[in-house]
């Protein structure tokens, strides 16, 4: 069975940063994609709640909300308008 902390681990390995690094506030872009890889994995890969997603980065369950409906988002941005670089794209 998959479990939060064994995908935080692997996603620190394949981004190569701490564990630490991955459950900071750092924003960097690396820091913050692994981090939102890890948190998209723990809701889809385990039947934990938000709260219980929330709980194991450190964030409330709103950010976590925010970090799934963002990605899902996104994904189906680039689905649409695949020569589109973010959202913020003129």
């Amino acid at each position: 069975m998959t479990t939060i902390r064994k995908i935080q681990d692997e996603v620190c390995a394949a981004y190569g940063i701490r564990r630490n690094e991955l459950m900071s506030r750092r924003r960097s872009k690396m820091v913050v994609r692994a981090r939102h890889e890890a948190i998209r994995r723990a809701r889809a890969e385990t039947e934990a709640s938000y709260a219980d997603v929330g709980m194991a980065f450190d964030r409330c369950h709103t950010a976590i909300m925010y970090v799934c409906g963002a990605l899902t988002n996104r994904q189906a941005n680039r689905s649409k308008y695949p020569d589109m670089t973010g959202p913020s794209h003129a």
